[in-house]
């Protein structure tokens, strides 16, 4: 069986109302002749009366039917919304996922941070501890070399903001210039 939608019926209606139109014309004209006695008048105008009554119960048949298609339509529609829905949800579960997961990770890596600073801190300490002891406390003061973990705590406030925003050299490179003449003599 082959679908037929409410919009090809409203087709079939609107030629049916048309041939109706007609056949009421053609069923006026002929009345006058019908009521004068003319035989072929009264004979065509039984078959245009039969004509009428025909697709009178074609336009009952066809508004029923027009109905039915709606209402298939209209559940076909409901199915794929319902079916969109759930491929909506679906996305929108997978995406929460990968926040809870993401979100789990910046816990971690917050978790990781605390005990760098903690430690950046802590050797620092130990840092000037051991060159106060060995009598060789640098007597220039460079950038990096006292509070580094504000400079990495600083990278990390900033670490959201586009590279412009950011500063122009690593912690990591800091440090690396604020040390170097210890860290030479570990090349040795």
């Amino acid at each position: 069986m082959q679908t037929v939608t409410p919009a090809q019926i409203d087709g079939q209606l609107a030629a049916l109302a048309t041939a109706l139109v007609d056949l009421d014309a053609e069923a006026e004209r002929l009345s006058l002749g019908a009521v004068s006695g003319d035989k072929k008048a009264v004979d065509a105008l039984a078959t245009v009366h039969a004509k009428i009554i025909q697709a009178s119960t074609d336009r009952t048949v066809l508004t029923h039917a027009r109905a039915a298609a709606a209402k298939v339509e209209n559940a076909v529609g409901e199915a794929e919304a319902e079916a969109e829905r759930a491929r909506q949800m679906a996305i929108a579960r997978d995406h929460a996922g990968k926040i809870r997961d993401a979100a789990r990770r910046v816990d971690e890596i917050a978790d990781e941070f605390r005990a760098l600073l903690t430690a950046l801190g802590d050797d620092e300490r130990s840092i000037w501890a051991a060159l106060r002891k060995a009598c060789a406390a640098p007597a220039d003061g460079r950038v990096g070399q006292k509070g580094i973990d504000v400079f990495a705590l600083d990278a990390m406030s900033k670490a959201h903001k586009a590279p412009a925003h950011r500063h122009a050299r690593s912690v990591g490179e800091i440090a690396a210039v604020a040390w170097a003449y210890l860290l030479e003599g570990e090349a040795k």
